[in-house]
């Protein structure tokens, strides 16, 4: 997918949630703001959901 593409994708949704684990056990959070740089979307890097990713790489 484009930037612009992914970019529209998630306009259109509005909402979108981003699953992670957390200790063994799962965590589904609603995500709304996301910022488009270099073709990857990103969002909240100083939360949970950021560092449970991180772990789980």
């Amino acid at each position: 997918m484009r930037n612009e593409e992914i970019g529209d994708f998630l306009k259109k949704c509005q909402v979108f949630f981003i699953a992670t684990d957390d200790d063994g056990q799962p965590r589904v959070r609603p995500f709304g703001a996301y910022l488009l740089t270099d073709g990857k979307a990103n969002c909240d890097e100083q939360g949970a959901p950021y560092k449970n990713a991180l772990e789980a790489a």
